[in-house]
């Protein structure tokens, strides 16, 4: 569930299994919990990253930001 205050993500379940560290419903966000970080802007060198032993290219939008 995304909540109003920040567009902050709270919730994340696949499978039953809950995969954030969230914060309640009535709770307000602390520690950084569901912050957003995406699309990962200007944060990934060269738009390439590995995870789980896959690699992984994102598109670059600003080459002159290279």
């Amino acid at each position: 569930m995304v909540t109003e205050v920040g567009a902050t993500l709270r919730s994340y379940t696949v499978a039953g299994r809950e995969l954030l560290d969230g914060f309640d419903g009535l709770e307000r966000c602390r520690d950084g919990r569901g912050q957003l970080l995406l699309p990962w802007p200007n944060r990934i060198a060269g738009g390439r990253y590995r995870f789980q032993n896959r690699d992984f290219q994102l598109p670059i939008d600003e080459q002159d930001r290279q």
